[in-house]
């Protein structure tokens, strides 16, 4: 597919003219490594790979997700 017809695709999409195929949903989960069912709006819940961390890498990022839901959470109330 050329870069132009790709762009129109992507206006069409965004305009909701029409919609993805299949195929291009799960090329676009696999591109941005989410689930398909996050990039159609059914889950909420985004994946973040932890793959190629360490297991204190992994267990700042996790404090650091916790430490942003608490702030959230005191600003909501």
């Amino acid at each position: 597919m050329s870069a132009k017809s790709t762009a129109q695709a992507l206006r069409s999409w965004e305009m909701g003219l029409t919609i993805p195929s299949t195929q291009n949903i799960i090329e676009l989960s696999e591109l941005f490594q989410i689930s398909t069912d996050y990039l159609l709006g059914i889950d909420e819940n985004a994946a973040i790979s932890i793959s190629g961390l360490t297991d204190k890498q992994v267990s700042v990022v996790y404090d650091m997700i916790q430490c942003l839901k608490e702030s959230n959470t005191k600003t909501n109330h």
